[in-house]
């Protein structure tokens, strides 16, 4: 949450606190993850989150405006609709008709790991990335879909 407040800002005290939990070495992230685990009422099982549990976070986080949208990593980029998108959910709820902020994740189905992205071009490995889509390109001009990206 704390890469969602802080937005496309790089000075200032949001900032400051995004480093602090980037830095801490654990500390201070692990402390704001139970936090919204028990304030989402999410229970972790054994095996690990599943997509019940990102449903839980997106109920507890659409009121403000949050977005939660899992892509798998081998589908990423590829057109193909992302694992999870909570956008209707926060649509809804915060009534806006689009998302305050989006938080993107990227899940790897081998390892049953989510990571989360903080550069969508960077994820795919390409110059662009068309969201409405999910198709990354090299040339502009070469896409064409019915979105009108």
């Amino acid at each position: 949450m704390v890469y969602a407040e802080r937005g496309e800002v790089r000075s200032g005290e949001l900032h400051e606190r995004w480093n602090a939990v980037r830095r801490q070495q654990g500390k201070f992230q692990k402390q704001l993850a139970l936090e919204l685990v028990t304030n989402a009422c999410v229970e972790i099982p054994p095996d690990g989150c599943g997509i019940r549990e990102i449903d839980k976070f997106q109920r507890h986080l659409a009121p403000d405006g949050i977005a939660i949208v899992v892509y798998e990593f081998d589908s990423v980029g590829s057109g193909e609709k992302p694992l999870y998108d909570g956008s209707q959910i926060v649509d809804s709820a915060y009534g806006s008709g689009k998302p305050r902020q989006t938080l993107r994740i990227l899940y790897y189905n081998n390892s049953q790991h989510y990571q989360p992205i903080l550069n969508m071009r960077g994820a795919v490995g390409s110059r662009g990335f068309y969201i409405p889509c999910n198709r990354s390109y090299t040339h502009e001009a070469q896409h064409k879909c019915s979105n009108k990206c």
